[in-house]
């Protein structure tokens, strides 16, 4: 069979390189001296009933330099990796992992623009899809060893083959190509009318970068677990891994949910501190912010991915997960992104039990999208307490009513000097207490001395007070943290008004805060309302000490006595008068 000016323009099979489609004839030139591959393949004058396809899935970050069609790879020849750089103006790997379906067109003078619309599976396999492609004898192939994968194809005839990517490498985030499929025009005619090839290659794109990893701390960089005062401002540290082909991402946005005890400090961007990769502080139009409720999502705008993708050249990235875990530090040494997000443990917390929230990383482009979180060994916490008690005289167990306490912290050396004083935040959590008449003030004010008062019961208790300290990275074999179980702080009573009857105490009370201090068990109970069912700690009193009633026996003797004595002073007085 003799070649055709028509068949050489239609059937001529010149591989692209890193491009979307196999395309018509076209010359290249490139710079510099490369070493070629060697050239094996026969021409055969006859159109061959099958044609060997080897597929190379490239791999880099950046493919910005070169067209987006990419290069012309003429007669579909073999290129090394050196040509393949010197081409497409990047530094390019072999890409395992990828798995491509492909498809016979029913019709092989559809246009490759139109075939070009169905972008993935569901697109091809849609009810338009199924009017242009064999569907149901499509079949799959994967990219193992050096990202080649081998199909073997009719091509007696003139066909046409739409290929698309319908699975990408589990460890990368693959941009690009995973929306472009290529299209294959067969036989393969040789471009100088000399024959056909029953062999060609082509080298498909992808732009990767290893997939983003995420992580969250508490407090500061490093740190999984801390207690907090109800009410008291906390910053979180959401963090991930940036992968060098970011700026051809369409998506790379952060969502924090948080567990019912946590609030954010504000519903608007004021609830987020600094943003940062590496040395670089992120600007306000770098990132968006949305916050609903218990929700908050940071997305990087155009402008931010593009600031990030201008340095990341001139910063060693972070990109392992356990690295990123053990993070203290966010610099060019060891750059990733870190995002502060404010909030506060609020009225809903129970008193020794775990707060976390929720962390994931949204990332990939359109229509392939893909969700990373924090694994569960590694979701940081913090947690705060309370306290129960029961004022009895000593020695007895009923309870005495009306007694006055400060609360103090305590201080390294077991003095204390600092009282605690009310928030907000801290009134709501110890609500039911307030109104139970377990405080001296009825309607405490923000920034007022806490004052505890003993209920007619003589129970009286405080919710809301950090125990513990911080716990750096401590997660050994993977497992779950568990700081909210570790560690108590000392706090102290000061009696201001004892009960009727009774003295005020001289010693100050000292009492532990801890995990079991107010719920004997925290994990069983889900509500923060729920009542306190730790034992209390007794705080004793002493009567006072008893005065005679007046118009007693003893009375009666000290009038007696007085009289005595009176009535002997007037007598020596008397005697004393008439001698002189």
């Amino acid at each position: 069979m003799k070649l055709s000016k028509k068949l050489l323009y239609s059937a001529v099979v010149l591989a692209t390189v890193a491009g979307p489609t196999v395309s018509p004839v076209a010359q290249f030139a490139t710079s510099g001296i490369v070493v070629r591959a060697e050239e094996t393949r026969k021409v055969f004058k006859e159109i061959p009933k099958k044609t060997t396809v080897n597929i190379y899935k490239l791999q880099g970050a950046d493919f910005s330099k070169v067209n987006k069609d990419g290069v012309l790879n003429e007669n579909g020849e073999a290129k090394t990796l050196e040509e393949l750089n010197a081409l497409l103006q990047t530094n390019v790997q072999y890409l395992d992992g990828v798995t491509f379906k492909y498809y016979k067109v029913k019709d092989s003078k559809t246009s490759d623009d139109k075939l070009k619309e169905f972008d993935t599976v569901a697109k091809a396999e849609g009810e338009e899809g199924r009017k242009l492609l064999d569907v149901d004898s499509a079949k799959e192939t994967k990219a193992t060893s050096n990202g080649l994968t081998t199909v073997v194809l009719d091509s007696d005839k003139d066909a046409k083959y739409l290929f698309v990517e319908s699975k990408t490498p589990e460890d990368k985030v693959v941009t690009g190509a995973i929306a472009v499929p290529f299209v294959l025009t067969l036989p393969a005619a040789n471009s100088n009318g000399e024959g056909y090839y029953d062999t060609i290659n082509v080298y498909p794109k992808n732009t990767t970068g290893d997939k983003p990893k995420v992580d969250k701390d508490v407090t500061k960089l490093g740190n999984d677990d801390d207690s907090y005062e109800v009410g008291k401002e906390i910053t979180w540290f959401l963090k991930s891994t940036i992968p060098e082909n970011l700026k051809t991402l369409t998506t790379f946005k952060l969502t924090d949910t948080l567990s019912d005890g946590l609030t954010f400090t504000a519903q608007d961007a004021s609830a987020i501190g600094n943003v940062k990769f590496g040395d670089l502080q992120l600007e306000s139009d770098d990132y968006s912010v949305s916050i609903q409720g218990d929700q908050l999502s940071v997305e990087l705008t155009a402008k931010g991915k593009e600031k990030i993708a201008e340095v990341i050249s001139k910063v060693k990235l972070i990109k392992e997960a356990n690295a990123l875990y053990e993070a203290t530090e966010n610099n060019n040494k060891g750059a990733f992104l870190s995002i502060e997000v404010k909030a506060r443990i609020n009225a809903n917390a129970v008193m020794g039990k775990r707060l976390n929230n929720e962390l994931k990383l949204e990332f990939g482009h359109e229509p392939n999208k893909e969700t990373v979180t924090v694994p569960i060994f590694e979701v940081p916490e913090v947690h705060t307490g309370g306290k129960r008690f029961k004022k009895v005289e000593t020695g007895k167990q009923e309870g005495l009513s009306g007694a006055q306490f400060a609360l103090y912290k305590s201080h390294s050396d077991n003095t204390y000097s600092e009282p605690v004083v009310w928030t907000k935040e801290l009134i709501a959590v110890n609500k039911e207490a307030i109104e139970a008449g377990k405080f001296a003030s009825t309607n405490p004010q923000d920034g007022e001395i806490i004052v505890l008062k003993s209920g007619t019961d003589g129970s009286f208790e405080i919710k809301g007070l950090p125990y513990g300290t911080q716990k750096e990275k401590e997660r050994p074999n993977n497992e779950a943290g568990q700081g909210e179980t570790k560690g108590s702080t000392k706090y102290y009573l000061k009696e201001t008004v004892a009960p009727k009857g009774f003295v005020i105490s001289q010693e100050a009370v000292e009492f532990t805060v801890d995990v079991h201090s107010y719920y004997t068990n925290p994990q069983e109970i889900n509500l923060g309302t729920h009542p306190g069912n730790a034992n209390p700690q007794e705080v004793n009193n002493n009567k006072r000490p008893s005065i005679p009633n007046t118009g007693g026996i003893g009375t009666a003797i000290f009038v007696a006595i007085g009289a005595a004595v009176m009535a002997f002073a007037a007598k020596g007085m008397k005697r004393r008068t008439e001698e002189n």
